[in-house]
């Protein structure tokens, strides 16, 4: 079988057929290296244009977040103005204790005024 001859090819993708003997580093980048995968061709008009992207993450708000156990973490949200909201309590089981998971957002009009404020 050549390797330029499709298994499949769908509106999307297409998969070619490798030959071990006659491409051995195709197979092992292919079975054994993640980043081979580039080679996989997709078609470039998916519904993830930047439009659409832009479209879907420029939410009213943004929520992240992070648990009890990393203070750190929770400053640096608290720095960038991310407010506290809520707490689900126990959620985690680590080191013999119960964590916390700590909601924290933020609304857009709070981040544009702090980013003039900038």
């Amino acid at each position: 079988m050549r390797i330029d001859q499709s298994l499949f090819e769908g509106e999307h993708i297409c998969f070619g057929p490798i030959d071990h003997e006659l491409d051995p580093e195709i197979e092992s980048l292919w079975t054994h290296d993640a980043s081979y995968l580039r080679l996989i061709s997709l078609d470039p008009a998916l519904p993830l244009s930047p439009a659409r992207i832009k479209k879907r993450y420029e939410a009213i708000e943004k929520e992240q977040n992070v648990f009890e156990y990393n203070p750190r973490a929770v400053r640096s949200y608290e720095k960038v103005g991310f407010k506290h909201e809520g707490r689900a309590r126990g959620v985690l089981h680590r080191a013999g204790r119960r964590w916390d998971l700590i909601f924290m957002g933020i609304l857009r009009e709070e981040w544009e005024a702090q980013q003039k404020n900038n």
